[in-house]
């Protein structure tokens, strides 16, 4: 029986930083699901993650649409409503074998998000969608804070 090889494609983030001038909770990811698992171009689009469903209850919205451009538009225009912006973690990895879980990107470059926040002086909240260290949003978050010397403030769980 022979073993699987593993194979490593070099992606590109796809979307642009979403975020505006009355953001004021910026959710940060660490890179969006492979294109195959994707409904829409957005961030949080594939089908089995739940984060606009968890998203809906908060907020008591129904969500309509669920592909293509309307569904993106649709939470472009929630996010507006209610100031929220996205961005993530990694702007350009190595994924293996097409996976999309965290612990099969490799980072190649790390959006700088302490320069986000200085350009959006609005933003009072940072929300990390995943928590593990080092690989997860807030490990790589941690992780540029300390490169660049910048003391690691006080999280809240």
């Amino acid at each position: 029986m022979g073993s699987k090889q593993d194979r490593y494609s070099l992606e590109v983030h796809p979307f642009d930083d979403f975020i505006s001038d009355t953001t004021e909770r910026l959710i940060i990811g660490t890179f969006p699901t492979h294109k195959k698992n994707r409904q829409f171009e957005f961030y949080y689009g594939n089908d089995s993650n739940h984060f606009w469903t968890i998203i809906a209850d908060i907020f008591k919205v129904r969500f309509e649409r669920i592909k293509g451009e309307s569904a993106i538009e649709e939470r472009k225009t929630f996010a507006v409503q209610h100031n929220i912006g996205f961005t993530d973690m990694l702007e350009l990895c190595y994924r293996r074998n097409d996976y999309s879980g965290d612990e099969h990107l490799y980072p190649v470059k790390w959006k700088d998000i302490t320069v986000i926040l200085e350009d959006y002086p609005s933003i009072k909240t940072l929300i990390f969608t995943s928590r593990t260290d080092a690989i997860g949003a807030l490990g790589l978050f941690k992780t540029l804070l300390q490169k660049k010397g910048i003391k690691e403030p006080e999280f809240e769980s």
